[in-house]
């Protein structure tokens, strides 16, 4: 993209955003979409699966890295590439899992928030009317 095109997709955004700023039941909505995702990730599901994931992901990392290496060596990527599939299959362990569990909930008291599973809200049914 050029620089003329980002400055004018800027412009056209911050005139919406503006626009949106002024609006009294947007300013409400954005509100409380802010307060409900500020609550979902401080949540010690979201957390935990964060810490997952990134575990998951620094792993596949290395390996893309190394694939992206022009003189690679075959026979070291497949062992790399074997190696982290068994930490793979590891972390799919209780001790794992557990571990996983363990830094969520260092993580969650470093950002003073609940370090236990919370109960989904369970909604009462409302019934629909018919029409006679």
């Amino acid at each position: 993209m050029y620089p003329v095109q980002r400055a004018t997709s800027f412009k056209s955004n911050a005139v919406t955003l503006l626009e949106l700023s002024l609006d009294k039941r947007t300013v409400a909505l954005a509100e409380n979409l802010v307060l409900s995702l500020a609550k979902k990730v401080k949540s010690f599901k979201f957390v935990a699966s964060l810490g997952v994931w990134y575990s998951v992901l620094f792993k596949v990392y290395v390996i893309s890295k190394m694939l992206q290496i022009q003189n690679i060596d075959v026979s070291s990527v497949l062992e790399m590439t074997d190696r982290k599939r068994q930490a793979l299959v590891e972390m799919r362990s209780d001790k794992e899992f557990q571990q996983a569990l363990v830094d969520a909930h260092d993580l969650c008291n470093n950002i003073e928030t609940e370090a236990e599973f919370q109960e989904p809200e369970v909604r009462p049914l409302t019934k629909k009317k018919e029409a006679i």
